[in-house]
């Protein structure tokens, strides 16, 4: 609602008669609108455009550099460059399948299956690494989450040396390593956690996961019962 200038009470007056009986405006809470608006296609493409931007956080990322981070957490228009980082890591994963011979399967398949796979297990791992995090104090959000743990898969190019004889092998314990490391430094900025709770996040998690498969299977198994039950009182159950 926007309020003309006034003088007196008397203005404040007739603007507020004005408005007896108009229901009342319903606000949007200003986080919804944040999440929104980073998500939106205009913001991603506008990320995903910023290839200097991406090039120069990308090599701090490689430098472990824990303010790069932070940074990208606090930043919603660095979606699209996390986006698009796991699209790249995606299709990078893909072609190498496409072309292994030793995977049973079509090749487009194949690669097609590797960069929404990519995209969705990520997602499921940074959303449990953010539910996680909750429960241990943590104040972060899917979507910073994303943002650092994005940047934090850089690193995990240098795994791709491992095709070089004789210091393959060397190549990709110093990729993994610093792509745990980056992890770690993503998460305590991203979800605002001290780094000794950011290394109990994996344990949290599986506890986690292992509640839910437990409460599921709780569920179902009572759902079983229930219609066994109801079958037997009908008695279309056999005897």
């Amino acid at each position: 609602m926007e309020v003309p200038p006034t003088s007196n009470s008397a203005d404040v007056f007739h603007i507020l008669n004005a408005r007896r009986g108009l229901p009342m405006e319903e606000k949007v809470p200003q986080e919804a609108v944040a999440v929104e608006s980073a998500w939106s296609w205009g913001n991603l493409f506008a990320g995903m455009r910023d290839l200097s931007g991406l090039l120069s956080r990308s090599l701090r990322a490689l430098r472990l550099e824990r303010s790069l981070f932070r940074e990208v957490a606090d930043d919603p228009k660095a979606n699209g460059q996390a986006l698009l980082i796991f699209i790249l890591f995606g299709i990078a994963s893909g072609l190498f399948d496409a072309f292994n011979d030793s995977l049973p399967g079509d090749p487009i398949l194949k690669f097609v299956l590797d960069v929404l796979g990519t995209l969705l297990v990520w997602s499921l791992i940074i959303l449990l690494a953010t539910v996680a995090g909750r429960v241990l104090k943590g104040k972060g959000t899917f979507s910073r989450a994303f943002r650092a743990v994005g940047f934090a898969h850089v690193p995990e190019a240098i795994t791709w040396l491992q095709i070089i004889p004789v210091a393959g092998s060397l190549f990709n314990v110093v990729g993994t390593v610093m792509l745990l490391v980056a992890t770690w430094l993503a998460l305590q900025e991203s979800l605002r956690i001290s780094k000794w709770r950011a290394l109990l996040i994996p344990l949290v998690a599986l506890v986690i996961v292992l509640l839910a498969i437990e409460v599921i299977n709780l569920v179902a198994s009572g759902a079983a019962l229930t219609v066994e039950t109801i079958l037997a009182q009908l008695g279309l159950l056999p005897g």
